[in-house]
């Protein structure tokens, strides 16, 4: 997939359709290594970078209480990759 959008709160918003992966407790993200995937905020203790499935469906990177765009590598069009093991 790739980075569509980075929202008003620092999300990383991706083309990627969450309900197309398959829901492991982690993915590894190119230049990222493995990071957690919740189904929400509460579930990772405040800093956490997390993947998330925001409300359009799309996977998200995001920070429990801070901006991901702030601590990640990417902009907008970049390609990013889920995988798992």
């Amino acid at each position: 997939g790739c980075v569509t959008r980075i929202d008003h709160f620092g999300n990383v918003i991706t083309s990627v359709v969450g309900r197309n992966l398959p829901f492991f407790k982690s993915y590894e993200v190119a230049q990222l290594g493995f990071l957690p995937r919740v189904s929400t905020y509460g579930q990772s203790e405040p800093g956490t970078l997390v993947i998330l499935e925001g409300s359009m469906g799309y996977l998200e990177l995001a920070v429990v209480g801070g901006s991901a765009a702030e601590r990640v590598p990417f902009s907008v069009g970049d390609p990013i990759t889920f995988s798992w093991d």
